[in-house]
């Protein structure tokens, strides 16, 4: 096992895809598409002091932070009652373990300490289809916990953000003041909206923001929550348009398993360690949670499951459950823009990506893998 970015990591590569995995916290980059070719795709983020000296006061999520990790619970405040864990729980902070590899996947395994939840996540990938295809099983579990995958790109480019139909959209109440122990804030917290182009500013002369270009607003840290609409199909789907580097990245799931995206847009925002006002990423977070507030809100009575979204999960012990995803790229023409529709056709195993002037981009996707 070799350190990649500091942190020993599982390695796993075939012809359309080279990933690393992080032996602690199970995080998932570099990751490369395309590897083969003269012209490979990297889309995920890895932190600016991966290779510093490890401040080991911090947690692991943060020592390691990069690429998408499964988050069981997702959140901050997991202290309740019934358990006590690190922020984005155990999977995010502890030590996993290979229990399978073959030429086409890799299965990593973790145990909660206190014994509550034992993880399985596997890796699979597919012929010519230039996407990683994950699954996640809980078993051993009797916990409500919300979870969710916490996909963070590089933003060392611009990209144009979209989502499949969403209900609404909603900030963060960790926006209802302007700035809190070193983090700056440009939206209104609780602010609900319709349409990401026009989220609601907490300035005068900027009414609205649109968050479908990132980076922007620089010095500034929000968090909105889209809720996908499931009358508009039971797939749901983001992608980010990479105009510069000809590629786009989506993310694919069945709504019923994420009711929700969490769009963490991180620019210069925050400024206690380790991120000093040095920090451009952006989360797309598939998630049944509320906001990123933990298994201490997320699973009791809240803002969102009054409005009828589920927020948490009442895994059983009796019966193990598997939630999967489909993270990938697909190169772009030149002048194609923001992802408008994406078509899937699971008897062909493909994917149409439209975007917002008609143009289309077919993928090999196997949208069928979610059921």
């Amino acid at each position: 096992m070799n350190k990649v970015f500091g942190f020993e990591s599982f390695e796993f590569s075939t012809d359309e895809v080279d990933l690393c995995i992080t032996k602690e916290g199970g995080q998932m980059a570099p990751v490369t598409f395309f590897p083969r070719s003269g012209n490979p795709v990297s889309p995920y983020y890895i932190n600016p002091w991966c290779e510093e000296k490890k401040d080991h006061s911090l947690p692991v999520l943060l020592q390691a932070l990069r690429g998408d990790f499964f988050c069981l619970p997702f959140g901050g405040d997991n202290v309740t009652a019934a358990f006590s864990y690190d922020c984005h729980g155990p999977t995010a902070n502890g030590e996993w373990r290979q229990i399978h590899r073959d030429s086409r996947s890799l299965t990593l395994a973790m145990d909660f300490p206190d014994g509550k939840a034992h993880v399985q996540s596997k890796y699979s990938t597919k012929p010519g289809h230039s996407a990683i295809y994950i699954e996640n099983t809980v078993s051993g579990c009797n916990l409500k916990l919300p979870y969710g995958h916490h996909c963070i790109l590089d933003c060392s480019s611009y990209l144009l953000l979209s989502t499949s139909p969403a209900k609404f959209g909603i900030v963060t109440s960790e926006s209802d003041t302007p700035s809190f122990d070193g983090e700056y804030r440009a939206l209104v917290g609780h602010g609900v909206f319709e349409s990401m182009k026009q989220a609601p500013s907490r300035f005068t002369d900027f009414p609205s923001f649109d968050l479908t270009e990132f980076p922007s607003r620089e010095g500034f840290c929000d968090i909105v929550q889209m809720v996908n609409d499931p009358k508009a199909g039971e797939i749901g789907w983001s992608c980010a348009v990479c105009p510069d580097k000809g590629y786009l990245w989506y993310s694919i799931k069945k709504i019923s398993d994420f009711p929700t995206t969490l769009f963490w847009m991180e620019n210069k925002g925050r400024h206690g360690k380790p991120w000093s006002g040095r920090n451009v990423c952006i989360g797309i977070e598939d998630a049944m949670s509320c906001f990123a507030a933990g298994a201490a809100v997320s699973s009791l009575d809240n803002e969102l499951s009054q409005r009828g979204i589920q927020t948490a999960r009442k895994f059983s012990e009796a019966k193990p459950v598997t939630v999967k995803i489909i993270e990938g790229v697909a190169r772009i023409p030149s002048g194609f823009t923001r992802v408008k529709q994406v078509r899937f056709n699971a008897a062909e195993n493909t994917a149409m990506f439209i975007d917002e002037n008609g143009t289309d981009v077919l993928a090999d996707i196997d949208s069928g893998f979610l059921d």
